[in-house]
C-alpha cells in the first residue's frame, strides 16, 4: 500500500502511518517528509530509509521502475562504493 496518494483526510493519514512505521520516524516527521515528497509515499519511504533528498529519491525510484525495495538497495549498493 505505499504506492497511494492522500487525496482526503483519511488517506492522507494512511500515508503519514505508512512512512512513520516503514520509516520508524514520528508522526511529524512523517508529515515533513510526505510534504517534501509532494504527497508521494514512495518518495518520502526511500528519503526516509535512505536518508536522501526528494530528488535523489525519484531519481532512485526512476532507475528502479517504482520499486522501493530495490531503489534502497541501489543506494546502499551506492554508498558501500563510496
Amino acid at each position: 500500500m505505499v504506492d497511494l496518494r492522500g487525496t482526503n483526510e483519511k488517506l492522507k493519514r494512511r500515508s503519514r502511518r505508512t512512512i512513520r512505521e516503514t520509516t520508524n520516524v514520528t508522526e511529524d516527521e512523517a508529515t515533513e517528509l510526505l510534504s517534501a515528497a509532494d504527497g508521494s509515499v514512495k518518495v518520502a519511504v526511500v528519503m526516509g530509509k535512505a536518508k536522501v533528498s526528494a530528488e535523489e529519491a525519484r531519481i532512485l525510484l526512476a532507475a528502479t521502475s517504482g520499486n522501493v525495495r530495490r531503489a534502497l538497495e541501489t543506494h546502499s549498493a551506492r554508498t558501500a562504493k563510496s
